[in-house]
Formats: C-alpha cells, structure tokens, sequence
C-alpha cells in the first residue's frame, strides 16, 4: 500500500510542476495518452477480452487489499508486544555466607 501511495503521489506531484512549469508539454503528453492508450477501439473491438482482464485485476487487487489489511491486524500487534517492557525476573536472595 504505501507503494501504491509513493506512486501516485509523485505522479501527482510531477504532473503538478509539469502544469507550473511546462504547460505545452503537459498538453502534448495529454493529446498523445488520448491518441494511444486511451483509445476505445480496443473495446470496442474485443469487449469480452476488457471485461475478463478487467475482473481479473479487480480480483487481483481486492485480494492483495485483503491480505494488506489481514497483515496490517498482525503487525500492530507486534509493534506492541516490541513496545512492552519484559516481565521481572524474580531472582531468590542471595544467602550471605559468614567467612570468619
């Protein structure tokens, strides 16, 4: 999970300063993407082919979102038993021998 946040944090970010600062690059990158990859004659042409990957990917991420949260219940408990301090030991007294 934090992956995915790095990820889509510094494609906001980038795209961010794109828009500051280079305007025009931003709209051809933003023509091409329209042009290429988000084209609907893929789906228009194969539709079954879109919906089995697309369910495949959902399945995919909702199980890695699940084993995510599964793992995460685990390692806070974890942290906390690192966090306790270790019982007492209980040690008999000493007996004091006499030397005379």
């Amino acid at each position: 999970m934090g992956i995915l946040l790095l990820v889509i944090g510094s494609l906001f970010l980038g795209s961010g300063i794109g828009y500051l600062f280079h305007p025009l690059r931003v709209m051809r990158l933003n023509e091409w993407m329209r042009e290429n990859v988000f084209t609907d004659e893929w789906i228009t042409l194969v539709p079954r082919r879109a919906g089995i990957a697309l369910v495949l990917w959902g399945f995919l991420m909702l199980l890695g979102a699940i084993h995510f949260l599964s793992q995460g219940a685990s390692r806070d408990e974890k942290s906390l038993t690192l966090l306790k301090s270790p019982p007492m030991q209980k040690h008999a007294p000493r007996k004091i021998s006499k030397r005379s």
